[in-house]
């Protein structure tokens, strides 16, 4: 979670701001980290910013999943 609010607050966002939205990007990712294959797909399907902001996040962190198979 340092990292991405490092890198939001490069982009210009207060302090303030900076932890309540990597904290929201975390709690995202985790969230859709847990998914079964099935439930994964929907979301994908139906929400894929969802996916797009985990893969941000997981990005920025590094070392975390970046749900690249959902596109193949």
């Amino acid at each position: 979670m340092f990292k991405m609010k490092k890198d939001l607050e490069e982009l210009g966002f207060v302090d303030t701001r900076t932890y309540q939205i990597s904290s929201a990007l975390r709690d995202l990712h985790i969230c859709i980290s847990q998914l079964d294959r099935e439930h994964l797909r929907k979301v994908y399907r139906h929400m894929p910013s969802a996916i797009d902001l985990a893969r941000l996040y997981a990005k920025s962190e590094g070392g975390l999943n970046t749900f690249e198979d959902l596109d193949q």
